[in-house]
């Protein structure tokens, strides 16, 4: 399949469609936009998809239905193709990077003790 050079494809047109000024992603916000239910669900999908792609080399297909079907719920105009190698790395590279992000500690907020 030919790629267009004016049609928006990957990640970087994530950056470029989501309105942001500097096109710099801004990871906290999306992970923070995820709601609670749906970051169990992905998270237990991305430990499945990770344990079976480190046995069998590849995606499992229930994971990848699963983070699919997350990730076109965050970013409805940027369809992904699930028969594109590629496409499904990126994917479970970016749910990957969500899960980082969640399971960060949470820093506390430098607050001033009064007298």
């Amino acid at each position: 399949m030919q790629r267009h050079h004016y049609k928006l494809t990957g990640m970087a047109s994530v950056l470029k469609a989501s309105g942001n000024q500097n096109n710099n992603m801004n990871i906290q916000e999306i992970a923070k936009s995820v709601a609670k239910t749906d970051r169990e669900l992905i998270i237990k999908s991305v430990a499945e998809n990770t344990s079976y792609n480190a046995n069998f080399g590849k995606h499992k297909i229930d994971a990848m239905y699963i983070m699919y079907d997350q990730w076109h719920k965050l970013f409805p105009a940027h369809k992904q193709d699930i028969n594109c190698s590629s496409c499904r790395n990126a994917v479970a590279k970016f749910w990957n990077t969500m899960c980082d992000e969640w399971s960060k500690p949470k820093s506390k907020k430098n607050v001033k003790k009064t007298k």
